[in-house]
């Protein structure tokens, strides 16, 4: 316990020093969609909607006002579907979200969870039990929806998403905090199962590839090599990693402007770092298809639209920025003073 306990305390150590001293990269935002006044506008111009939880550490709608918030803001958004990053479950705590997942028939059908270490203590040995936690994906009959191939580890697997002729392509990885051996949580083989999915799919000018895997230090872009990075940044759209409970955009150099983007989904419930709880909304949006990003603030009784720093713009095949509301402080302002 006390080697548990100090190196957390370590890892949080550096990780503060991390986000101290981070150097800043400068990309301007850009003011787009001059007719989104509310979250609803976005709900009602965009193709779709999809969203990306991460790090609930077990807590359900059933007992955190956090999830119940994403859950029903989920629900009024009429989302397509759920990923999930990580750490659902938690060792020796409850873990209503379980329940939750497996009784409502929505989200027993539509969540996407990606496998990480706090599910593998929850149903094998330890954090470090790599894989033992793809009992998740086998609870929710994964490896039976038509839309996914499971790898034979039962902790990995690449689905496809047909939804109003855009198909998304979505990769999940098994990369847990433990062991503090790079090549032993995210293995080598790992990361050619990437590069083999991704040399498969022929992307056109309706195709979205997203890859997310829960990390141990906030990305896992940085531990491919340069070959591989160049690759999947130049190929892939949306990023996704967990762990750190703190939303940020990472920006690898020289892809300032152009390539993936890649965030961290930050946690429902339990944010870090100053930062506030909260999900990912994702809207499709069309004509120019693009993903609209929010990081949406799960300590507000309603739903809000968010600005940079909080949201994000990936064009398909183009660029990515920092996203403003021209209108979105003026609409608050008449709200308030209503």
């Amino acid at each position: 316990m006390k080697t548990k306990l100090t190196t957390t305390a370590l890892s949080l150590f550096l990780l503060t020093i991390f986000f101290a001293f981070k150097p800043s990269v400068v990309v301007k935002p850009i003011t787009a969609y001059n007719n989104v006044y509310s979250p609803e506008d976005l709900n009602n111009q965009d193709l779709f909607s999809f969203s990306v939880i991460s790090d609930n550490h077990g807590a359900s709608p059933y007992d955190n006002i956090q999830m119940a918030r994403a859950a029903k803001w989920i629900a009024e958004g009429q989302d397509e579907f759920v990923l999930g990053l990580g750490d659902h479950m938690v060792k020796n705590e409850s873990n209503n979200f379980l329940n939750f997942i497996l009784r409502d028939e929505w989200w027993r059908k539509n969540f996407y969870p990606s496998i990480a270490d706090g599910e593998n203590a929850f149903f094998g040995s330890s954090q470090a039990d790599w894989g033992a936690g793809g009992q998740l994906l086998s609870a929710l009959n994964l490896k039976n929806r038509p839309n996914t191939i499971m790898r034979e580890n039962g902790a990995e697997y690449y689905s496809r998403f047909f939804i109003k002729g855009i198909t998304i392509h979505y990769i999940s990885l098994h990369y847990p905090d433990e062991p503090y051996i790079l090549d032993e949580c995210f293995k080598i083989d790992s990361r050619n199962y990437l590069i083999n999915t991704l040399n498969k799919i022929h992307k056109s000018s309706n195709d979205i590839i997203i890859v997310a895997a829960h990390s141990r230090w906030g990305t896992w872009i940085d531990d491919l090599n340069e070959n591989q990075k160049s690759y999947v940044m130049s190929k892939c759209d949306l990023l996704l990693s967990g762990t750190t409970h703190y939303f940020e955009r990472r920006t690898p150099q020289g892809y300032e402007n152009r390539g993936a983007l890649v965030v961290n989904a930050s946690s429902v419930n339990r944010a870090r770092f100053g930062n506030h709880n909260g999900f990912l909304k994702i809207h499709v949006m069309k004509n120019p298809l693009a993903l609209v990003v929010q990081h949406v603030n799960t300590n507000e009784k309603d739903i809000q639209l968010m600005s940079t720093p909080d949201s994000y713009v990936k064009f398909i095949n183009g660029a990515v920025y920092p996203l403003n509301f021209e209108n979105l402080y003026a609409a608050n302002f008449v709200a308030k003073a209503n």
